[in-house]
């Protein structure tokens, strides 16, 4: 993977967490003791916070929030603030509403249910980013999140597509410089498959993998592999089995597939939540530094590996996700 200069845009999901640590899973119609506390959450903001803790380049975020002046709203950047994250290409909803997840982290072993409400709220519109100059805002990468606006992310991808071909026509330089782009394709819906191609690289989740059939890594890699644009990466991450990933070639077939295994984390396994979200963030930081897809992939399992053995989910994320991108 070449170097890639420039900022980053994380587009998705942000929302409030009410993260609830018990000692053991509660019994249903039992009164359990916890300790709960709020955190942001969604995974492109995890994926900013985690490349913000990494990148020397200006991280993005852009989604949907509350207004400035509610209190939600105002948690929510403040968040985002304080790792340095601009968040000028988000939009505002008016009032204190968003989307929330309770979530329930069994500190015994480290899993994490979720339950999430978004009611009405919307989902990102691109006409926030439709009309940006990147090229001025020295923009190198996208990553989306691949949701319900399925349709709508898949117009962006092509549009920077052709701002990408328009660029290639007008420089000799327009290899190092244009535009790459990633989605992560996490929940199991099937218009999300729409978003394979005008794609440089495709996160796959175990959930997504295995409702289209898939055993494991390697086969979920392989199954993507040929519905994805030549020289497309597809990487799947596979819990505490690891991760693979491979590069679709000219002939229509892919590289040799590369298999990784998980990274032991530098701790007990507490809490898994948002580990899958660090995956992703330093795999792109990886690619984007120039690291073969290899060395990406053993990046990306040491920071999520560190991440399962934090209890405070990413309030000193630049210590452990510094630390363990130094090792690996």
């Amino acid at each position: 993977m070449l170097h890639t200069p420039g900022s980053i845009i994380c587009v998705g999901l942000c929302c409030l967490d009410l993260v609830s640590k018990v000692d053991q899973f509660p019994l249903e119609d039992t009164d359990s003791r916890a300790n709960i506390s709020w955190q942001l959450g969604g995974n492109a903001a995890h994926n900013a916070i985690v490349l913000a803790a990494l990148e020397s380049k200006p991280v993005y975020f852009a989604g949907t929030m509350p207004s400035e002046n509610s209190f939600n709203g105002n948690y929510i950047r403040s968040v985002f603030a304080k790792h340095s994250i601009d968040t000028s290409l988000s939009q505002s909803v008016q009032g204190d509403a968003c989307p929330v997840s309770m979530v329930i982290v069994n500190t015994d072993n480290g899993s994490r249910t979720i339950l999430h409400d978004r009611g009405d709220f919307p989902e990102f519109s691109f006409d926030q980013l439709r009309d940006r100059d990147f090229a001025a805002a020295d923009v190198g990468w996208i990553h989306f999140e691949g949701r319900r606006n399925a349709s709508e992310i898949a117009a962006m991808l092509s549009r920077i597509r052709a701002m990408n071909q328009r660029a290639a026509s007008m420089s000799s330089a327009s290899v190092a410089m244009r535009i790459r782009t990633s989605v992560e394709l996490e929940k199991c819906r099937p218009e999300l498959t729409s978003l394979l191609g005008n794609c440089d690289v495709i996160f796959l989740s175990k959930e997504f993998a295995s409702f289209h059939g898939a055993a494991d890594k390697v086969a979920a890699v392989r199954l993507f592999l040929e519905r994805v644009d030549v020289g497309a990466t597809v990487i799947c991450a596979w819990g505490e089995l690891g991760c693979a990933g491979a590069v679709r070639s000219g002939g229509g077939h892919g590289s040799d597939i590369i298999s990784v295994p998980a990274a032991a984390p530098d701790g007990p396994v507490v809490d898994t939540l948002g580990a899958g979200d660090s995956f992703v963030a330093a795999c792109l930081h990886g690619l984007r530094a120039g690291r073969s897809l290899a060395e990406a992939l053993r990046l990306a399992a040491a920071v999520a590996g560190a991440k399962c053995a934090r209890a405070d989910g990413f309030s000193r994320v630049a210590d452990w996700a510094g630390r363990a991108a130094k090792l690996s």
